[in-house]
């Protein structure tokens, strides 16, 4: 079941997306790449594809970067897995905490309803 929340709804969407993905990643586990699923193109990184390709088909967006990371698994691989998605509302601020309690970077935004 599809429901139209309509283009003006003002709609938040947040969480771990698990835009894990990459060419590198698939060096360390090489299965069947969950974005194939997406018809993601195997060379793409999952994180890029998600905010050109599927956020921007239905009218979403993030206030973040692909590369502000907030998972990382040495210290050269970094991967935003966290999202904040929108539409239909204003981000006022936002930001990336620290590592520390949690093995992700805390996300946050403000937004004007």
């Amino acid at each position: 079941m599809e429901i139209d929340f309509g283009k003006s709804c003002g709609i938040i969407i947040t969480g771990d997306f698990n835009t894990f993905d990459s060419p590198m990643a698939r060096l360390f586990s090489p299965r069947q790449s969950v974005g194939d699923s997406f018809k993601k193109p195997y060379w793409s990184n999952e994180c890029s594809y998600w905010k050109n390709v599927l956020l921007s088909k239905e009218v979403f967006s993030d206030p973040f970067s692909i590369k502000d990371w907030t998972f990382q698994y040495t210290p050269l691989f970094r991967r935003k897995l966290d999202w904040i998605t929108y539409r239909s509302v204003q981000v006022k601020r936002c930001g990336v905490g620290l590592l520390g309690a949690s093995d992700h970077k805390p996300l946050w935004a403000d937004f004007e309803i």
